[in-house]
């Protein structure tokens, strides 16, 4: 496996960065939801606790990336794993552009698929079934036990 060398710091500063950025949006919309009373919370309280809870992580990687030697250093991928890892991120991105237009169980399959080819050998059909179980079994879990709204879109079936 080839690789290049990155300073530690400079990685924990960067991500902590971008999790600051994230979260901070991720609050905004948060705080647009409904919070309820004590007793019965709304649909924002999850979201705005999550929110909090991935800025805290992200100051702390900032702190820590601040705190670390600038002489220690980490690998980054090249080659067919740097392939892999922005399929993977490529994969995360289209799911969530994907998840209002096309829906959770479509999205889902679709995202499924594609991390499942990205990181394994297995043959386009086992990754399909699999990739069909998994999001069938999100849908179930999510939709029909937990009773959790999740995006339909454009083909409510």
């Amino acid at each position: 496996m080839q690789s290049i060398k990155w300073s530690r710091s400079k990685g924990y500063i960067v991500v902590g960065a971008i999790g600051i950025c994230l979260s901070v949006v991720y609050l905004a919309l948060s705080f647009q939801m409904p919070m309820g009373r004590i007793r019965q919370p709304g649909a924002g309280v999850f979201p705005v606790i999550s929110g909090f809870l991935l800025l805290l992580g992200s100051v702390s990687a900032v702190w820590e990336g601040l705190k670390t030697g600038k002489s220690e250093s980490v690998e980054l991928p090249v080659g067919s794993d740097l392939r892999r890892l922005l399929l993977v991120l490529a994969g995360i991105l289209a799911y969530l552009l994907l998840l209002p237009i096309l829906g959770q169980l479509i999205s889902s399959t679709i995202f499924c698929f594609v991390l499942i080819r990205a990181l394994s050998s297995l043959s386009i059909w086992r990754v399909a079934l699999y990739a069909l179980l998994m999001a069938g079994a999100v849908y179930l879990l999510f939709v029909r036990f937990l009773m959790l709204p999740m995006p339909v879109g454009i083909f409510a079936f």
